[in-house]
């Protein structure tokens, strides 16, 4: 197994490279993302474009059923102080996870099935509870959304370990 430091840009890789970590240690994310960060105001209006009230969003991305549906079952506990994001290509999973949000006063719980507009969502939201996807990871640092992410993997461990320390995101604990 690889272990790699996962970084932003090429400046950044070389102020690491500086300070004496090897080169082949760290790789460059090297993402084709552009979006920026948007404004209050932009931001309000995008989610009631989106169908979202102007209360805290909260963007959940697991492929895993059981801990999609764990991690779902404990936002739906906040009530209607959050909206939900929610990434689930699942048709199944998506009905009976709508109808469990529908039964709570107040919770808006949007479902993404397709990874193409995954983005439109992600941007408006305050909080990202995800997996382990590097490119979700990536998106929240250069947005400025905190990050709260499930180990995927050996790989993934020292990774997240490492961003932690760094003060980047929290580790989920598995649910």
């Amino acid at each position: 197994s690889t272990n790699v430091i996962i970084v932003e840009n090429p400046d950044i890789k070389q102020e690491l490279v500086r300070t004496g970590l090897r080169s082949k240690d760290i790789m460059t994310m090297g993402l084709p993302y552009e979006m920026s960060k948007l404004s209050e105001e932009e931001k309000a209006a995008e989610k009631k474009e989106l169908g979202l009230p102007d209360t805290k969003t909260v963007f959940i991305n697991f492929k895993d059923k059981k801990i999609l549906e764990e991690i779902f079952s404990l936002m739906l506990d906040q009530g209607g102080i959050v909206n939900l994001a929610v990434y689930c290509d699942d048709a199944k999973l998506r009905m009976q996870l709508a109808a469990r949000a529908n039964k709570v006063d107040g919770m808006t719980a949007l479902f993404i099935q397709n990874q193409d507009i995954v983005d439109q969502y992600l941007r408006v939201c305050d909080l990202a509870i995800t997996r382990y996807d590097q490119s979700v990871i990536y998106k929240n640092f250069h947005l400025g959304i905190p990050s709260i992410v499930l180990d995927g993997g050996e790989q993934s461990k020292k990774d997240i370990q490492y961003l932690m320390n760094q003060g980047l995101l929290l580790r989920a604990k598995e649910p």
